[in-house]
């Protein structure tokens, strides 16, 4: 059973903050940490006759990526996020990181390189809320990480 309170949040931020009704596209794009709060969401949305997409994240696959990925690949705008960026009208962006220490090792110029690549698809937010296309939230949830932080 689900904590009663990961409900609640899921209501407000559906409801309230990002305002869900019928036939809005919604991406919930998470880190895998926040999945009762990712499920509660998804349930919310469906539950409002909405169509939902989630995009979840990793530490270990962001650290292997920069780590690991050519110059080339790491100035390319990810495509799947430039698409939904283009095409959805509801962002839940929920932050959840495992371990904030994860990147800290990764030379500047490696994070530079996605950096750049992502700065086409912040635009397009930017751009999009501007003109009241798109609605967005961003929420932090509880996770290993804030528990580095307190220490």
């Amino acid at each position: 059973m689900r904590d009663p309170r990961i409900d609640k949040w899921a209501k407000l931020l559906v409801h309230y903050s990002i305002k869900v009704e019928k036939h809005h596209k919604v991406l919930i794009q998470a880190d895998l940490s926040a999945l009762p709060l990712v499920e509660a969401c998804y349930e919310e949305c469906t539950g409002s006759g909405a169509y939902v997409d989630c995009l979840l994240n990793h530490d270990r696959l962001n650290e292997f990526f920069l780590k690991n990925g050519s110059p080339e690949q790491l100035s390319v705008s990810p495509q799947l996020k430039k698409y939904a960026v283009e095409e959805f009208d509801r962002f839940l962006f929920i932050y959840a990181p495992n371990n904030l220490q994860a990147l800290t090792s990764i030379p500047l110029e490696r994070h530079v390189y996605s950096l750049k690549a992502n700065q086409p698809i912040q635009k397009m937010i930017f751009d999009r809320t501007a003109k009241e296309e798109i609605v967005w939230c961003r929420t932090h949830y509880p996770a290993p990480a804030a528990a580095q932080m307190a220490c």
